[in-house]
């Protein structure tokens, strides 16, 4: 009956044959009249069921918040039902993700703490190819009669750590901001006391919802009594920031932490203004430079390559904090030759990081208010992405591409930007 279902909405021989055997037989009957009748457009006939389901007050992850605004159906399935695919424990993105978060909070304190500008590269290197061992003898029981596959991956993963590493440690030798946490609870506190509490947003029904994860890096800087917080996100893989999925409830995570910070953080960082949120590409630099090119060039080029990405706070003081020489190498935002930001910079005023809140903040309460109504439809995103293509659950919505879908159109950082300026007040 498996078979049946991931077939359903096939016209094939294999589907008919399939059909024809399961709709005579007695057992099968009320199935497959369900499905006959089934709409795609799935929601609670009693939200009431649905309140006791997903609860009153939410306390989400970024990762609920992502896959809600993906597909409510898929959201519903993982979180609802709790329907979880099987899986193979292997050396994939996932432990290569762990492996970065792993080697960075083991040594890049250890570095500020005892002055980051006496490191070196091949310190560095020997640091990390150091803290992978551990981790692989820890976690994954060592390397011993692994095969050839997990020794090859292992090594590109050791060169990965060391590299991004020391990008970071260049960084940090001529930047203003400061690490200060890593691993930062943003809803919880660890076993040391660390965290920041909630941001908890009330909904029009009288309930509350609130999100709950862990920082990467919290960088802060302070000039005029005021600390300015940016928050870094390492990221396997070709990760982008975008406005436009900002615009439409996805790849929010890093801001909301920012905002929880900047709400609830006055006992850790004073009075935290946001600087902006940054995702640091955690991927072998692949370059090309003249074969007669210097060696400062050829580190300016690698550099380059691992560049950050995100939204940045408008503000020259504070982005030369970031980057001394307004170059664009580590930051996304550079100086013309005239002095101003250049025209890729991907910076927000103050007024429209307020603008950016804002938007979160509805999009979290309309996100509770929908789920307590019980809308839980397999409209997924489409466009820009494509949320049907690695869904775990396509096979229960049976979802087709002819199926409505929510459009992610491409939109500039301003277009985006100037999607959430509120409306003017009127007198």
């Amino acid at each position: 009956f498996y078979h049946l279902t991931s077939l359903w909405n096939e016209n094939t021989a294999t589907a008919a044959a399939y059909r024809s055997v399961f709709e005579k037989l007695p057992d099968y009957q009320e199935q497959i009249t369900m499905m006959q009748e089934s709409e795609k457009d799935f929601a609670f006939r009693q939200p009431q069921v649905a309140r006791r389901l997903f609860g009153e007050n939410l306390r989400l992850s970024p990762s609920q918040v992502e896959v809600f605004h993906r597909c409510a159906f898929s959201y519903f399935c993982q979180y609802g039902l709790r329907a979880k695919p099987r899986k193979v424990a292997e050396l994939n993105a996932a432990v290569a993700g762990t492996l970065v978060h792993y080697v960075m909070q083991a040594l890049l304190p250890q570095y500020i703490q005892n002055g980051i500008d006496t490191c070196t590269e091949d310190a560095v290197k020997t640091d990390a190819e150091l803290i992978v061992a551990q981790y692989v003898e820890k976690y994954l029981s060592g390397s011993a009669q692994k095969d050839s596959r997990f020794e090859n991956l292992l090594t590109q993963l050791t060169s990965l750590c060391a590299q991004l590493l020391w990008r970071v440690v260049c960084e940090f030798k001529q930047s203003r901001f400061v690490p200060v946490d890593f691993e930062l609870p943003i809803g919880r506190y660890d076993e040391n006391g660390n965290g920041i509490p909630p941001w908890v947003i009330h909904t029009p029904d009288g309930t509350s919802v609130q999100v709950q994860g862990v920082v990467d890096r919290v960088d802060t800087f302070e000039k005029d009594g005021q600390t300015y917080v940016r928050i870094v996100d390492y990221k396997t893989g070709n990760k982008v920031f975008d406005m436009a999925e900002i615009t439409a409830g996805i790849n929010m995570q890093m801001l909301i932490y920012l905002f929880s910070i900047c709400q609830n953080g006055q006992a850790r960082y004073r009075t935290p203004i946001p600087a902006g949120v940054l995702y640091l590409p955690a991927k072998l630099p692949v370059i090309r430079v003249d074969r007669n090119a210097k060696s400062a060039d050829m580190q300016r080029e690698r550099l380059k390559t691992m560049k950050m990405n995100g939204l940045l706070l408008a503000d020259s003081d504070v982005l030369e904090a970031m980057e001394k020489d307004n170059d664009g190498v580590f930051i996304p935002a550079n100086v013309t030759g005239s002095g101003a930001l250049s025209k890729t910079s991907s910076v927000a005023t103050a007024d429209q990081f307020g603008w950016l809140e804002q938007h979160i903040q509805n999009v979290l309460s309309q996100m509770a208010n929908r789920l307590h109504q019980g809308e839980i439809g397999a409209v997924p995103l489409s466009g820009l992405t494509d949320s049907c293509r690695y869904c775990e659950y396509h096979d229960v919505c049976g979802h087709e591409p002819e199926d409505a879908s929510r459009v992610l159109a491409k939109k500039s950082l301003q277009e985006a930007l100037s999607d959430l300026q509120p409306e003017p007040k009127e007198d």
